[in-house]
């Protein structure tokens, strides 16, 4: 041992040889840890562990800076917050010290003291997001693409490909699968027996057709009557 924890486990050595003849002399702590080489270990980290592990807590917290998202830095900064024991007011401070120059820019407008650690965290985080929108706006404009960013996922993946570009006026075959207009010269009507059209746009079926089309408002009127004079008859029968 050295430093600290010589200077702590000395005084627990000399009772220990001390008292080798009279043991019961011997602190309870002695006792204790020279009772087995575990309780030794477990003493040893009690004392120095927590201390050390807090202290390497706070220097990160001092240090670390926002590279990326800030939602992500917030979750590693509140995980290194379980480890120390600040108030909230410290730790609004340092977090404030860790964020991207932009963010505090508009943070700063937050009165810090009338706002909770909870809220002022999350409206680090939502200052955050509308930047980053912002930036994708910029971005998007000078590249002539005026898409809407708001709302929008800011890790997530956006299916952008074939955004702003017209789809190719491809001239689909008669056995072909891909989209496109399709290739009416092979076609014969079998109406007409005429290639370049349809059946059902064949100009000489459509002049038949309107010759011989069904009319259902005369057919509905026609139908009626004769359902009329029916019901006439079998009343005058009946009666």
């Amino acid at each position: 041992l050295g430093g600290p924890a010589a200077t702590w486990f000395d005084p627990i050595l000399k009772d220990h040889r001390d008292n080798q003849t009279t043991p019961d002399k011997r602190e309870e702590q002695t006792k204790v840890i020279f009772e087995k080489y575990e309780n030794f270990e477990e003493q040893l980290q009690k004392t120095f562990g927590t201390v050390n592990e807090e202290q390497e807590a706070e220097n990160q917290l001092r240090v670390i800076r926002q590279k990326g998202a800030l939602a992500k830095h917030t979750v590693n900064f509140i995980q290194l917050l379980t480890k120390v024991d600040w108030t909230e007011a410290t730790k609004k401070d340092v977090y404030y010290q860790s964020l991207k120059p932009k963010v505090k820019d508009e943070l700063y407008r937050v009165n810090r003291q009338k706002t909770s650690w909870t809220d002022y965290t999350q409206q680090a985080i939502d200052i955050d997001n509308r930047i980053w929108e912002r930036e994708q706006e910029r971005k998007h404009e000078k590249n002539g693409n005026q898409q809407n960013f708001h709302h929008s996922p800011r890790n997530g993946n956006r299916n952008t490909a074939n955004q702003g570009r017209r789809r190719d006026d491809y001239v689909a075959s008669s056995n072909d699968t891909r989209p496109g207009r399709m290739d009416l010269s092979s076609i014969i009507c079998y109406n007409c027996k005429e290639p370049g059209h349809k059946s059902f746009k064949c100009p000489k079926k459509n002049n038949k057709d309107k010759k011989d089309s069904w009319k259902p408002a005369e057919e509905n009127k026609k139908a009626t009557k004769e359902v009329g004079a029916i019901v006439k008859d079998e009343h005058a029968s009946f009666h």
